[in-house]
């Protein structure tokens, strides 16, 4: 059993009070109305009186305890027994003692507070039990200081009369070249924060200050090792007893917790990608097979078949008839060879990516319709996935200026360095109002997005009414073959 003993000293007020109280309970019916185990004890420190509630901490209601040996009841070991007794025998009259005991079948923990009091000639002693609660929330100033330290969390507190922001001393360990633990102004405070965070920060410092609200913002620092740091910043307001309203809250080292949730993000986007191309891939083997099937087959059809009229065409029959006869074979064969095209572009493997785009270019040109592109030759070295997703792109885009952008040219730009790819299409079309995200929902454009995700691309996409469409995508080498390796 463990136990601690000490002496406590309470002023005249509360040994007035606890004097007058203990009197009355030297009636039985006053002493069963105490809500907490009382006794009364003899010079010997057996039990004169106790009410109702003595039992029921003793877990034995049915237990006489008249007489009985107060200390024996605790079960304290012998030793114990003798220097609590020897500290009470010391006792002055009215001086209170306290000591704790556990009883060994339970966790709990109780407060004996005694008293040394006289009834007429005779010494006793007036006994108060009280539960002793754990204070959870209790931590000593050396041992916080020392959570604060291994823990890299900080303290601060903002007062609202003058605005003067203070940290505590162990929150420098968090900045650079920190110089002081007290701030006149906020301002002095956020210029230990990333340029790019510091007006953010100060913005809802100020207004957290101003409407009295609580604050939970986040930002970055450069800490005492010159590595980047994410800081999550925390506070409440609370009220002093003298009037006075602070800002008081925690600075929380947030950087492992960011990392993993970018982690989590990325696994998440990987996965999309992952869907994706296999979404991608699948379209382009039924592509492959359909252009294959039209090529050796319907086209070699319609071949035959122009063929045989133009025989019988030799023999003497009307040529007025075949000629139309045979100008409709021409269009099946030449739309035939059309869709077998834009199914399987060979001719990126054939003749590479450069002609393959000012084929396409110079294939959908028409009367009404001009296309113009301006390519370097650096991109027939690119990946052949990265190539056909431009292919498929620019695909789309220009189908895009041909049916709903009505223009009458548009320019294709692929400029492709070591590091970057910038892929460029504008028009002269009709435009539209980038504001409105419907006018951004079409298959077209989410297909394009799909794409450019999948190589971890930038899209930016600029138009306006009237004044046609300028759609910018930006490719970095790296990322982009990064992405093919992950799926």
């Amino acid at each position: 059993m463990k136990k601690l003993l000490h002496q406590l000293s309470i002023n005249q007020q509360e040994t007035d009070n606890y004097t007058n109280f203990n009197n009355c309970i030297l009636h039985d019916e006053v002493l069963e109305l105490v809500p907490l185990p009382c006794l009364i004890l003899n010079k010997d420190f057996k039990i004169l009186k106790y009410n109702k509630e003595v039992p029921k901490l003793l877990v034995k209601e049915d237990i006489h305890l008249k007489y009985v040996d107060f200390l024996h009841i605790l079960h304290l070991k012998e030793t114990e027994n003798e220097q609590i007794k020897n500290e009470l025998k010391n006792l002055i009259l009215d001086e209170v003692s306290i000591f704790y005991f556990q009883f060994n079948e339970t966790e709990k923990k109780f407060k004996v507070l005694l008293k040394k009091g006289k009834i007429g000639d005779d010494l006793i002693y007036f006994v108060n039990i009280y539960e002793q609660k754990a204070d959870t929330n209790l931590v000593k100033d050396q041992e916080l200081n020392c959570i604060l330290k291994s823990s890299l969390t900080a303290t601060w507190i903002i007062n609202l009369d003058d605005f003067s922001f203070k940290i505590h001393n162990f929150s420098k360990n968090l900045f650079k070249s920190i110089e002081t633990a007290f701030f006149y102004l906020i301002e002095d405070f956020t210029r230990y924060i990333y340029q790019d965070d510091r007006d953010t920060v100060q913005i809802a410092i100020v207004e957290a200050v101003k409407n009295r609200k609580d604050l939970d913002i986040e930002f970055r620092i450069i800490n005492q090792q010159n590595y980047p740091v994410y800081l999550s910043m925390r506070g409440h307001l609370i009220k002093k007893e003298n009037q006075q309203y602070y800002l008081a809250g925690f600075l929380i080292d947030i950087t492992e917790k960011k990392s993993l949730q970018k982690q989590a993000e990325n696994l998440r986007l990987n996965q999309q990608r992952v869907v994706l191309d296999a979404i991608y891939r699948a379209q382009e083997k039924e592509r492959k097979k359909i252009s294959e099937v039209l090529h050796d087959s319907v086209s070699q059809l319609l071949y035959g078949i122009r063929l045989n009229i133009q025989s019988l065409q030799l023999s003497g029959h009307k040529n007025e008839e075949f000629k139309n006869i045979n100008q409709l074979i021409d269009q099946a064969v030449k739309e035939t060879r059309a869709i077998a095209y834009e199914l399987k572009p060979s001719i990126l493997i054939d003749f590479g990516f450069s002609i393959g785009i000012k084929e396409l270019a110079e294939r959908l040109s028409t009367t009404n319709f001009s296309i113009k592109a301006y390519i370097n030759t650096l991109s027939d070295q690119l990946h052949p996935e990265i190539q056909l997703s431009l292919f498929r792109i620019i695909q789309e885009l220009i189908n895009n200026c041909i049916k709903h952008a009505k223009a009458t040219s548009a320019e294709i730009i692929v400029f492709t360095d070591k590091e970057k790819i910038d892929l460029i299409v504008h028009d002269n079309g009709k435009g539209f109002d980038t504001k409105h995200p419907e006018t951004l929902k079409g298959s077209g454009i989410k297909d394009i997005k799909s794409k450019v995700f999948l190589l971890n691309g930038e899209l930016n996409i600029q138009s306006r009414k009237g004044k046609g469409t300028h759609i910018a995508i930006k490719f970095m080498i790296e990322d982009a073959v990064a992405a093919l390796s992950i799926i």
